[in-house]
């Protein structure tokens, strides 16, 4: 099945039936063109509902002329498109590795159908996102999980200026994040947040002319990296946004991160989604309070795991600790996450809070993985006094 000039055609009999199966509907497939025999007979007419009896006495038959089968894109197989998607991400909601969003969502009254048929207003969307529920690719459970969050944090935000427009924008930016990498059984292997450069730039420039708002791929170009905003600060209380993009961008960031964390490797390991999760959370409390990710955001999160109270609290004050540095970001907590010394990762500056009596010796190169966190090269690393500012390590961390 492609989409093509504004309509889906396939050029296979057996495709065509699989794409009704996919909306559970043949009625709302119709056709430009008749479909003939090899003596020329007509066995179809053109712009007559298919029915289920229909196609499968065609893909029966063994003398059915070579065809190019282009559906008519009526008002009623957009609908079923709607339908077909709204019931899938309502099948999602339902399960329990997404009662994050569920209940998110359903926190404020949230219209989900509309946003997805305001969504697929716009050609090319419509297309893109029939076609990847159609083909299910491997990437399509990361993409609704992502836009799920991402829609659950939008509604949970407190922001009186939030409008459908936004919920749309989201929408479509949390299925067009990883554009470039949809086709990539492999597509995990490449979240990558270390790197300048990332395929979220390049699925920002790639669908920068495909008529969709600009916004879009504003929203996407600033996905999959992590830097510190001084704006994010905890103790501000001004916007710490000029526009809703910017939010919106944060939001898809934020939950990138997130999902990178807490889902690496549990298809591997799956006794250990529990580990995950609390790292997850750890991190992002963390880095939030190294001013990584806004507050109001990650107080979202503690809302709704609030039997992680103690690992919010504790990444807090871990983070709250390294930014006691005078350089801001030389002081590095070590062992994490269950960490007992603050190491100077740079001695080559003076500093007065540096203990040089008492270097310690890192044997190996420490490098954690899927966390933003510099690489400790082995050799000796001078203590740091605000060491005695650390908490005592949780035992379930």
């Amino acid at each position: 099945m492609e989409f093509t000039e504004n309509t889906f055609c396939t050029d296979s009999l057996i495709d065509l039936n699989r794409f009704c199966n996919f909306l559970e509907r043949y009625d709302v497939i119709i056709l430009q063109k008749e479909i003939k025999a090899t003596n020329g007979s007509t066995l179809v007419q053109a712009e007559r509902p298919l029915t289920e009896k229909i196609i499968k006495s065609l893909i029966a038959r063994n003398d059915i002329e070579n065809g190019h089968y282009i559906i008519d894109n009526t008002d009623n197989l957009k609908n079923a498109i709607i339908n077909k998607i709204f019931k899938e991400l309502n099948r999602n909601l339902e399960l329990a590795t997404f009662s994050f969003p569920a209940v998110m969502i359903q926190k404020k009254s949230l219209d989900i159908r509309r946003i997805i048929r305001s969504a697929l207003t716009n050609t090319f969307f419509y297309g893109y996102i029939t076609l990847l529920f159609y083909i299910n690719k491997p990437i399509t459970i990361h993409l609704i999980e992502v836009t799920l969050i991402c829609i659950g944090l939008l509604n949970s935000f407190n922001d009186e200026e939030i409008n459908n427009n936004d919920f749309q924008k989201l929408f479509q930016a949390g299925f067009l994040h990883d554009y470039c990498n949809n086709d990539l059984n492999d597509w995990y292997e490449h979240e990558n947040f270390e790197t300048p450069d990332n395929h979220d730039r390049e699925s920002a420039l790639a669908i920068s002319n495909k008529s969709l708002s600009a916004d879009i791929s504003d929203i996407i170009l600033m996905n999959n990296k992590l830097s510190i905003n001084e704006k994010y600060n905890s103790a501000a209380k001004q916007k710490w946004y000029e526009n809703t993009s910017e939010l919106l961008a944060t939001i898809l960031n934020l939950t990138e991160y997130y999902i990178y964390l807490k889902n690496n490797n549990i298809s591997n390991v799956p006794e250990k989604i529990e580990d995950y999760l609390q790292n997850a959370l750890f991190q992002l409390s963390l880095l939030t309070e190294k001013n990584y990710f806004p507050n109001n955001l990650l107080r979202i999160f503690e809302t709704h795991y609030k039997n992680y109270s103690e690992i919010f609290n504790y990444g807090k004050i871990i983070g709250t600790t390294e930014s006691m540095c005078i350089y801001k970001n030389l002081a590095f907590a070590y062992p994490k996450p269950k960490a007992t010394q603050l190491l100077c990762i740079n001695s080559s500056f003076s500093c007065e809070y540096r203990i040089p009596s008492q270097p310690l010796k890192v044997v190996q190169d420490t490098k954690y993985k899927n966390q933003i966190y510099p690489i400790l090269q082995p050799g000796w690393y001078y203590k740091c006094k605000f060491s005695n500012n650390l908490p005592k390590p949780l035992e379930n961390l």
